[in-house]
């Protein structure tokens, strides 16, 4: 119990910093709304049809194996056109800010695969906690990756 305590303070602390720093240079908002949808894209990818649920009851029960790996990659298309849509909205943002968005999906999706990964070896296969971990895991991943790459070229026009 105390090392999931641990692991959300953590969680929370790398999504505050992440953001804060994408507010310093203009983007915050931006950040916020990819690395959301990005975990909730994350749970998308949990639910796919090669994904077992780790128990009969609960929730991953009725939403586990029920998305279809096709589905979940259109989707993930999806979200990655948003993202680079939605850093078009603020006439400040360069490309490069739209580029780091639709990456940052990317990164979130592949840190959600090894988490899930690591969840189904160790449970089964999924539960509604894990459900909620990968989301809240992966919107820290999506801001920190924009927030890092903030570090090397800032996106918002200054």
């Amino acid at each position: 119990m105390s090392f999931g305590v641990v692991t959300v303070v953590l969680v929370l602390l790398v999504q505050t910093a992440a953001l804060f720093s994408c507010v310093e240079v203009g983007y915050g908002t931006v950040t916020l709304i990819t690395a959301v949808v990005t975990g909730r894209l994350a749970v998308v990818w949990a639910c796919t049809s090669w994904v077992p649920a780790a128990r009969k009851d609960g929730l991953a029960a009725t939403v586990a194996r029920s998305v279809p790996i096709g589905a979940a990659v259109g989707l993930t298309l999806a979200v990655m056109v948003g993202a680079y849509a939605i850093g078009t909205v603020d006439s400040e943002t360069t490309v490069r800010a739209c580029v780091v968005l639709s990456l940052s999906v990317l990164a979130g999706v592949a840190v959600a695969g090894e988490v899930l990964r690591r969840c189904v070896r160790a449970f089964g296969g999924i539960t509604g906690d894990v459900l909620g971990a990968i989301a809240s895991t992966i919107d820290a991943t999506g801001a920190a990756v924009a927030s890092w790459a903030q570090c090397f070229a800032p996106i918002s026009a200054q």
